[in-house]
């Protein structure tokens, strides 16, 4: 609503200015060709337009390279789950329930583990 507002008043500013330079004249050089007695408020309306189109080419290549960043961050991670998900599926042993550890269990340094195969001493 508020950018509605702020545009209306920015081209009733314009009109304002037109109504001013109606008999105003410049000669515009643009390198290769000159225009000879062009009204001012056209002036500034091309140059106007030149830099919305401008602003909006370097939009549309920014929001371009940044959809670029994005897919090559959602390539990045689903390589990630993948490899991931691989290294999870080769871990064979299974978890541990708390059930099967009694409450007063306190774990000893003394005895050795019987997962691990046994030493020469």
């Amino acid at each position: 609503m508020w950018r509605l507002i702020g545009i209306v008043i920015v081209l009733l500013i314009y009109l304002v200015f037109i109504l001013l330079n109606q008999n105003s004249t410049s000669d515009v050089n643009i390198g290769f060709y000159e225009f000879i007695n062009v009204n001012t408020y056209i002036v500034t309306a091309g140059a106007f337009i030149a830099g919305i189109l401008t602003a909006e080419i370097f939009t549309l290549v920014g929001k371009l390279k940044k959809r670029g960043k994005m897919k090559q961050q959602m390539k990045a991670e689903k390589l990630a789950v993948k490899h991931s998900d691989t290294a999870h599926a080769a871990q064979s042993a299974p978890p541990v329930a708390d059930a099967d550890i009694p409450a007063d269990a306190t774990p000893t340094t003394d005895a050795p583990d019987p997962s691990l195969p046994p030493t020469e001493k």
